[in-house]
């Protein structure tokens, strides 16, 4: 317990989950401290799959996703600024997967919408 009473949990949902995503749910679902709450995948199998694995809700968009603290954005590179901007925009941090985007016009979308 820290001095100001216990340390509130973060809640966070993975959003793409391939082989990067899964495994960044596999370490969330181990993590101390972190609910992981939702995975979102266009792919509803797996979409499924994970999230039976690791006990969490699954979605097929992101407005399926219930509230969260952050979320990581492990979708295909071409649309990480429009998922992470909408995220984002929710009030939603991010962890956005490398490369951050596949040109500077897009990085900007995600740098402003984080500022």
């Amino acid at each position: 317990m820290s001095p100001s009473g216990p340390a509130q949990r973060l809640s966070v949902a993975v959003v793409g989950v391939g082989e990067m995503g899964r495994n960044h749910a596999r370490c969330l679902a181990a993590m101390k401290g972190v609910d992981l709450v939702a995975v979102v995948d266009s792919d509803v199998d797996r979409c499924n799959e994970v999230a039976t694995t690791f006990e969490c809700r699954p979605g097929t968009s992101i407005s399926d996703l219930p509230h969260v603290d952050a979320a990581i954005v492990a979708v295909p590179s071409a649309s990480h600024a429009e998922v992470g901007c909408a995220l984002m925009e929710r009030g939603i941090h991010c962890l956005v997967e490398k490369p951050l985007a596949l040109d500077r016009t897009q990085a900007m979308l995600l740098v402003d919408a984080a500022d």
